[in-house]
């Protein structure tokens, strides 16, 4: 190969390089980059899921003490799609239809920022995700779980009560 020639993919790759080093997050890294790039940039995704298309959902997420997950979906070619943000209100109405497990609502929006039962609530468990609300206000997804069938049996919405002073009874 004439030196000319290795010299424009050695240009290439090392432009590809840079420009996947400059992502301050998994956020904007472009679809079509290879899958290897990007988990030697940010690592592993916290949950993988193979789909019945024969695709991968991957969700690299910042929890349990941020507010945000991003998943993608990693194709047969091990090239990313784009990165979509899970935790915000629109996605959460994806809840309404169906019937949701356990492992579904994971594989949906990654793993929970804490898992916590209630006296009030025998046989339940509820999954806890941190978002950022309307206004930039730390705001809390609730998913409820029969403990015996791993199904949903509700979610809801709130301030996160370790973040927001009028809950935690600060100004």
């Amino acid at each position: 190969m004439p030196n000319h020639i290795r010299s424009i993919f050695r240009l290439t790759a090392l432009a590809g390089s840079v420009a996947l080093a400059g992502c301050a997050s998994v956020a904007n890294v472009p679809p079509g980059t290879p899958y290897m790039d990007v988990a030697k940039q940010f690592g592993n995704p916290a949950v993988s899921c193979q789909q019945s298309n024969g695709s991968t959902r991957m969700i690299w997420s910042e929890e349990p003490s941020g507010e945000q997950a991003w998943a993608t979906s990693v194709g047969a070619n091990k090239l990313v799609g784009p990165f979509t943000q899970v935790l915000q209100p629109g996605v959460f109405d994806k809840l309404q239809s169906g019937t949701w497990t356990s492992a579904q609502v994971r594989c949906e929006f990654g793993p929970p920022a804490k898992a916590q039962r209630f006296p009030d609530k025998p046989g339940r468990i509820t999954w806890e995700y941190r978002y950022m609300g309307a206004g930039a206000e730390y705001d809390m997804l609730y998913i409820t779980f029969d403990e015996a069938t791993n199904n949903m049996t509700g979610y809801s919405t709130g301030p996160d009560p370790e973040l927001n002073p009028q809950v935690i009874g600060g100004n």
